[in-house]
């Protein structure tokens, strides 16, 4: 018997944590509904709700909401306000065993309430998974005081300061010109550059000629340009900015420590899993001028076919396609309802070829070059030529044949979609692990696919249904 339990904690008292079944624990005793010494009344409609993948490499964070219905035909919850309600956690939980203990609830899904609506009858929550709440700005500004030894300029207060990963040509922004001091050794121009530049070289005037008078304070991030002996003081047109480490996965790891102040921990993230992609992923060369740190994750998920994901458990995590993660077996037997089969998303994803560009100039606002994807065996099969571009934020040459070669083996074929009910717990699945159906999807006897491997892109955890897609070549991980 699957039993649900929903968990809220509410800011009322001391232990203001209210929880619900949707089933008594002992059918033979309905009264005897206790939990940790506590008693729980049956108050929760069983949950419905699907987490579903983006679209490949487009880099966006889905915004994931979930919905809960409880009884309140006795007025239980007429007294509760969103004070004591708005933005807290809320987790469901799910147990699939006879009489189940609080050990056997498997936390499904995890969020903060953001909707509440109430009638005579019930109370509707809506809530939403923690990708919501990365809305901070990345970028900080100028205020007056910034800088003890430089008074910037009026003009300058208010500003956003970028921030740079990696190695990246860019320019600065003036904050003091000091150039028409009266006594050539108070003459300077100071630039800021970056937050996060450890180092800058290769610095260049409007004109393209080298600078090699300056003092750059990695500290505060200031350039100073003083007037050299017997030569005029000379604008700064561009230089090299080294930021800090700049692989994908920790640019994205450290935007929400930092930025958001989102910890970096085993209570947040499924340190494993991260851990591998930060250390794997391929590294980009990448400036961020303003906008949200929610933002700024996506911009670094456009150069690798990833996704920031909230686990079942709640935990966050950042897995990428064919990334070798869990392998589920399922019997034929265990389907539950008829499966459905589509190429929808195949067709709409679908390109012959493909062009990856990579090494972008923030001084040109181009990229310096792109590596082109042109295999035929697309167009032979369908007689169908479309060719896609995707820009991307990557330094290496063979990171992006790479991200070609990923892409195109996804794309270029039309791979099949299944929807399907299964009778097995679905708790421990989670978006891209790995389906696998021996000899295919056998319905009674009739071949309905013969694809053995699947990968997740849709999975409801609370009614056990599943959207798989395709896994061509049954290898279940390629390496990063």
């Amino acid at each position: 018997m699957i039993n649900f339990l929903v968990e809220i904690d509410t800011r009322r008292g001391q232990d203001g944590t209210l929880r619900f079944l949707s089933a008594p624990l002992d059918p033979l005793n309905p009264a005897g509904n206790n939990l940790c010494g506590k008693p729980l009344s049956v108050r929760l409609a069983v949950p419905d709700f699907t987490v579903k993948l983006s679209e490949a490499i487009s880099g966006v964070i889905l915004h994931q909401t979930f919905s809960l219905t409880l009884a309140n035909t006795d007025g239980f919850f007429d007294g509760y306000g969103m004070d004591d309600l708005f933005n807290v956690p809320v987790r469901i939980k799910k147990a699939t065993v006879e009489n189940p203990g609080m050990d056997d609830f498997i936390e499904i899904r995890r969020g903060l309430v953001e909707t509440v609506r109430k009638t005579l009858e019930c109370m509707e929550i809506t809530a939403t998974d923690k990708l919501r709440s990365f809305e901070e700005p990345v970028c900080d500004v100028f205020r007056k005081g910034d800088f003890d030894d430089i008074d910037i300029d009026d003009e300058i207060i208010g500003r956003e300061k970028p921030v740079i990963y990696g190695e990246v040509i860019t320019d600065g922004i003036m904050i003091k010109d000091n150039s028409e001091a009266a006594e050539p050794r108070d003459r300077f121009i100071a630039y800021y550059i970056a937050e996060n530049v450890r180092r800058v070289r290769d610095l260049y005037d409007r004109e393209g000629k080298p600078i090699t008078y300056h003092d750059y304070n990695a500290e505060k991030g200031i350039l100073r340009l003083p007037e050299p002996v017997n030569s005029p003081l000379r604008e700064l047109g561009s230089l090299k900015a080294f930021g800090g480490p700049n692989t994908i996965g920790r640019v994205i790891t450290d935007l929400l420590e930092r930025k958001s102040g989102f910890r970096y921990n085993a209570a947040n993230f499924d340190m494993e899993e991260t851990n591998n992609y930060r250390e794997r992923s391929a590294p980009i060369n990448i400036k961020f001028t303003g906008g949200e740190v929610k933002q700024a994750v996506e911009t670094c998920l456009k150069s690798d076919m990833a996704y920031l994901i909230q686990k079942n458990d709640g935990r966050l995590t950042v897995r990428r396609y064919r990334g070798g993660y869990a392998k589920h077996d399922i019997p034929a037997w265990a389907l539950t309802q008829k499966p459905a089969k589509d190429y929808d998303f195949a067709q709409k994803m679908f390109f012959s070829s493909c062009v990856v560009r990579y090494d972008y100039d923030y001084i040109q606002g181009q990229h310096r070059h792109a590596h082109l994807n042109d295999k035929d065996e697309a167009n032979q099969v369908y007689d169908k030529i479309f060719r896609m571009f995707f820009e991307t934020y990557l330094s290496m040459p063979e990171n992006a044949t790479g991200l070609s070669d990923l892409l195109s083996g996804r794309f270029n074929r039309l791979h099949e979609t299944v929807r399907l009910g299964v009778g097995v717990d679905t708790a421990g699945m989670n978006l891209l692990d790995t389906v696998r159906f021996e000899g295919g999807i056998d319905v009674n006897g009739r071949k309905f696919s013969r694809c053995e491997n699947w990968v997740i892109r849709e999975i409801n955890p609370s009614q056990d249904k599943l959207v798989l897609e395709e896994l061509k070549g049954g290898q279940n991980a390629d390496p990063l």
